[in-house]
């Protein structure tokens, strides 16, 4: 029995929904969760579509702590253009939140260039403030993207969130 279906996908970025027809099958057993399904981008945003009622498969770029001191974004992941949005909001709430800001870079390998005018608006934006962004631990790639475009005297660089603020606690005090 030759049966037509259709699949319902969902876009990661913007929760936009696509209904497409898939490919007929040949038994009357339901459709795998994303078997036969075309390889699609999201008509408004660009960003992957998945089928609905599976995982979302791009993991969450920046997790913001904010503490009294400082706000601590932990990256994750290649940081370019298919997560700038994410990356602007993680660094955006970091950067409101009236504290310096101390980013995890640990658990990133790349960086491009939109990912990387993100980092010096928010470098921007903490410095207009009176606040300081630091570096934790950016991968060799990072720090020579840094290099290259001039960059890396602008970013204090350490090797653990708890030596960023350690050395911040020394910034905030009075001469």
């Amino acid at each position: 029995m030759t049966t037509s279906a259709f699949a319902t996908l969902i876009c990661e970025q913007c929760g936009s929904r696509l209904d497409l027809p898939v490919q007929p099958v040949r038994s009357a057993a339901p459709l795998p969760a994303s078997g036969n399904l075309p390889s699609t981008r999201c008509d408004g945003c660009g960003a992957a579509l998945r089928p609905l009622g599976t995982a979302p498969t791009t993991p969450p770029i920046g997790a913001v702590t904010i503490t009294s001191t400082h706000a601590l974004v932990q990256l994750t992941g290649d940081l370019d253009v298919a997560v700038a949005d994410r990356l602007r909001d993680a660094l955006t709430t970091a950067c409101e939140s009236g504290r310096h800001v101390v980013i995890d870079m640990s658990q990133v390998r790349l960086i491009d260039s939109t990912a990387l005018g993100a980092l010096v608006r928010a470098h921007q934006h903490s410095k207009h403030d009176g606040r300081t962004l630091c570096l934790v631990r950016p991968s060799r790639f990072v720090v020579t993207v840094l290099h290259t475009m001039r960059l890396l005297r602008i970013f204090p660089i350490f090797d653990s969130p708890s030596d960023a603020t350690a050395w911040l606690a020394t910034v905030d005090r009075p001469g």
